[in-house]
């Protein structure tokens, strides 16, 4: 999976993302993170369900893998290891 933040494009080292459940007015995915942690993501817009998910992946990148550890708490610097080691940002 690629995704493009800030003129930079990441590649994740698999893909994350696999289906838990399927509704007509929306999905539930979960996401895998290389240490094990896994949660799930909402995605209201079905047909566009791989959209939704790089918007999210999106998220990640931004407000956990590129943020500085003084700015999170100690769960979020683990989930920060998990997605930098999942989008191989060094």
């Amino acid at each position: 999976m690629k995704i493009k933040v800030n003129n930079s494009t990441y590649e994740s080292i698999y893909f994350p993302y696999y289906r838990l459940e399927k509704n007509d007015d929306f999905s539930i995915w979960g996401i895998r993170y290389p240490s094990g942690l896994t949660e799930k993501v909402l995605v209201f817009d079905v047909k566009n369900h791989l959209q939704e998910l790089e918007e999210y992946s999106k998220f990640l990148i931004v407000e956990y893998a590129l943020e500085d550890d003084e700015m999170l708490t100690q769960q979020a610097r683990k989930l920060k290891q998990d997605v930098r080691e999942l989008f191989g940002i060094d």
